[in-house]
């Protein structure tokens, strides 16, 4: 049985042929124009860092980014379904990475895009519960891409939850540049 068909076993709802979801390209500029930069993509491949994110850094699959120390401007659009080791969603694994790299000041800002608003849940175990930070909730469920091989990205539907962007700010904890690229995608909570 595979990763995917173990998930799917796990929890029909979520059925899905992989785990990768491209992030429209608007929302991931809305995150440069937040962040100013992104210096690390921890959950990427090769070819969408170089087409789509463009962060200076980057983690794939194989360099087992859950083990790595982060650093700077993050952006993170984790990757779907259940972590088999752990037996909870990858969403709510990658978001304790994100807090516990944001705890030691590695991580000096960080936008994070849940696929799914079922992440407030999930959440709840880590140190910092995701509504603890400024979100937005887009009025729209977004339209993932996903890789079409030789056509390139093609956009795919859009899942059937609604999602969550979540912005961990500066020190400062200046939210303003993050409610003005994001307002414009839906609802923005700032407190």
């Amino acid at each position: 049985m595979s990763e995917i068909d173990a998930v799917n076993a796990v929890n029909p709802r979520h059925l899905s042929t992989t785990n990768e979801h491209y992030t429209p390209i608007e929302i991931i500029e809305a995150a440069r124009q937040t962040m100013g930069e992104i210096d690390l993509d921890p959950a990427t491949t090769k070819r969408v860092n170089e087409t789509r994110v463009k962060a200076t850094n980057f983690f794939t699959r194989e360099d087992r980014a859950l083990s790595l120390q982060w650093h700077g401007r993050v952006w993170l659009n984790p990757p779907g379904g259940l972590d088999v080791s752990t037996r909870k969603s990858n969403a709510a694994v990658w978001w304790s990475k994100l807090v516990e790299e944001y705890r030691a000041d590695r991580v000096r800002e960080a936008i994070f895009l849940g696929f799914t608003l079922e992440i407030f849940a999930t959440s709840q175990d880590a140190d910092m519960w995701i509504g603890d930070f400024p979100f937005c909730v887009p009025r729209q469920r977004i339209a993932f891409w996903k890789d079409g091989a030789l056509e390139g990205y093609v956009r795919g539907g859009s899942p059937a939850h609604s999602n969550v962007i979540v912005y961990l700010p500066p020190r400062d904890g200046n939210t303003i540049a993050f409610k003005h690229a994001f307002e414009k995608f839906g609802r923005v909570s700032t407190t």
